[in-house]
């Protein structure tokens, strides 16, 4: 695996450590990416680490949404209003117009309690609101 600075490789090993101690083996890293597969939740969690600029990281949780889903203008206005409800992370859509749901963690804000908090919200919020897309768009 390659990183791009010292900041990154840094937080990746912190959050390799964190993902470690709270998920055991349901947090699997990438082979040749700065990423792990988090199997929480129905559909696995992506958590990558990536570096911004020359000093600096961020860590990027998402997951995929009721995948194959229509993009339809009744659902792309549930999503903007859905965002509105949420108290972190965002819903969009992917370039294969995939629906995510996604937080990003500055470096400096990463420690193990705000991980595990982080994941374990947006693993619950992405299963509510895929059975809410599930039950409204299907």
């Amino acid at each position: 695996m390659q990183f791009e600075q010292q900041a990154q490789e840094d937080l990746y090993a912190r959050v390799a450590t964190y993902l470690r101690q709270a998920f055991g083996e349901l947090a699997e890293p990438l082979e040749d990416e700065t990423a792990f597969r988090l199997a929480l939740g129905r559909v696995p969690l992506l958590i990558t680490v990536d570096a911004n600029g020359p000093e600096r990281a961020s860590v990027l949780m998402m997951r995929r949404l009721a995948i194959g889903l229509p993009i339809t203008p009744d659902l792309a206005t549930f999503l903007l209003r859905k965002n509105q409800e949420v108290p972190f992370g965002a819903l969009m859509l992917d370039d294969e117009q995939n629906i995510v749901f996604r937080h990003i963690l500055l470096g400096e804000s990463v420690n193990k309690e705000a991980l595990f908090m982080l994941v374990r919200l947006l693993a619950c919020y992405a299963d509510e609101i895929e059975d809410e897309l599930n039950m409204r768009f299907r």
